[in-house]
């Protein structure tokens, strides 16, 4: 139940299935719409804020109820008056007086269901039902637009005024009105009626049925209408108008359970593990043929330097593949009888002719 800390013992609640709503509080800033700026100072340091989620077609009440400390046999206050007011329409009252708790009573508890009407025997009850506010495209004029605006603007919020008043008198007119609730169980409204605000209900009543009429009394708010002992306030809407407005956690998306990362995959299938491995025997081979190569490019050269002297040219060329080199020895000159010169003998640990070099 909402709790009004300046008033220990003084609370409030919305009721569905006969238990109280799950409550969430209202982390804004508390407005107050009045011409006078000290009177609306005065009210939001008396408000109690809270969201609340509604469901369409759900039935609510609203449960009042004093207790001590604040309800006991000599309470400062002569006689509590609860003004309910629903989606901004007045819709009945209650009243608890001092005599109650004198008389030993330790819990005082009222839970208004709707509206009621006429008294006697006419007496009948209309029950809060949450009403869907569903939207459409509808370009109605601008100033339709502007009234359905208006009308809506209270709606979606419960609210609870407490005032500080005198015995009065027993008797008198039923409070509350059924004037200005929805209809139906649902209303369709032009979307533009609705810009700017996440609104998704409001209420509506049941059917009329006989109901008995609690107690009514005829008292004056002692500090008048502007200065409440305290004012509850229930903003209701749906779940997840509720999570757009961050008042209650989205529902996260399934969380999987983390795959272990795979080793990493090279040539051939091959692990990192395997790779680093492969990389060590690379490096030890490439380290151990670098005097190989230093030795083979000195036996080129050599053979290089005979051709020249034996009037032999030397031509290279590329394999197929772009990495090895072949030197060739061509022999430019016949001797006079037209049989070729033999060529000089290699000198010692030279490669012969035709060799690949990487």
């Amino acid at each position: 139940m909402a709790k009004f800390p300046l008033l220990p013992g003084l609370a409030a609640a919305i009721m569905i299935g006969g238990e109280p709503v799950l409550e969430h509080d209202d982390t804004d800033k508390i407005e107050v719409d009045h011409e006078d700026p000290s009177v609306a100072e005065y009210q939001v340091s008396r408000t109690k804020s809270v969201y609340i989620e509604a469901k369409t077609g759900e039935q609510f009440g609203v449960r009042l109820e004093v207790t001590g400390p604040l309800g006991h046999a000599k309470m400062v206050y002569t006689k509590l008056i609860f003004e309910v007011w629903v989606d901004g329409i007045a819709a009945g009252k209650a009243f608890c007086g001092r005599p109650f708790f004198k008389n030993g009573g330790v819990t005082w508890e009222y839970t208004m269901k709707g509206v009621t009407k006429d008294k006697g025997i006419k007496c009948k009850l209309m029950n809060f039902l949450f009403a869907k506010i569903e939207t459409n495209s509808d370009n109605s004029p601008m100033d339709a637009i502007k009234r359905q605006a208006q009308r809506l603007q209270k709606k979606g919020t419960i609210e609870i005024r407490v005032y500080n008043g005198d015995y009065g008198r027993k008797g008198g007119d039923t409070p509350g009105t059924s004037e200005g609730f929805f209809k139906r169980g649902s209303i369709n409204v032009p979307e533009k009626a609705l810009k700017g605000q996440a609104k998704s209900h409001g209420t509506s009543l049941s059917e009329a049925r006989k109901a008995k009429r609690g107690a009514v009394f005829r008292c004056k708010k002692k500090d008048g209408d502007d200065y409440p002992l305290a004012i509850f306030k229930f903003i209701y809407r749906s779940q997840e108008v509720l999570k757009q407005l961050l008042v209650i956690p989205r529902t996260p998306s399934p969380s999987r359970e983390p795959t272990p990362e795979p080793e990493e995959e090279l040539i051939d299938g091959l692990t990192a593990a395997q790779h680093a491995q492969i990389q060590r025997l690379v490096r030890q081979f490439a380290s151990e043929n670098v005097s190989s190569a230093k030795k083979i490019k000195q036996e080129i050269v050599e053979i290089r330097g005979l051709a020249s002297r034996s009037g032999h040219t030397s031509k290279r060329s590329r394999g197929n593949n772009g990495n090895a080199e072949v030197v060739v020895i061509e022999d430019d000159s016949d001797d006079e009888d037209g049989i070729p010169a033999p060529a000089p003998a290699p000198a010692p640990g030279s490669q012969q002719a035709g060799l690949f070099v990487d």
